[in-house]
């Protein structure tokens, strides 16, 4: 339970809104100029497309197929099957 809830939805929501947070609301612009500040180059292109479009769209992304998979294909717990303690039960 913990590996499959908290390990990965959490963390995949969590990196969502950082990307989300760091575009949009801080500034893609601004958070250029602090990198060219820390390594000494302007990021290129390529970085502020993926910062800005590709990683929210593909972390979206990842989140709806995971959301429609767990609604698709409840959990389960293998070791227990209800069907056979009612037959054994009910027997």
């Amino acid at each position: 339970m913990f590996d499959t809830f908290a390990g990965s939805m959490g963390l995949i929501i969590i990196a969502f809104f950082e990307t989300i947070v760091i575009s949009y609301v801080y500034g893609h612009k601004k958070f250029s100029s602090d990198i060219e500040k820390m390594i000494g180059e302007y990021p290129g292109i390529y970085w502020q497309a993926t910062w800005r479009f590709i990683s929210p769209i593909t972390i979206f992304t990842i989140v709806v197929a995971s959301v429609y998979y767990r609604i698709t294909n409840p959990s389960t717990y293998p070791a227990w099957n209800a069907e056979e303690v009612c037959v054994c039960v009910c027997s």
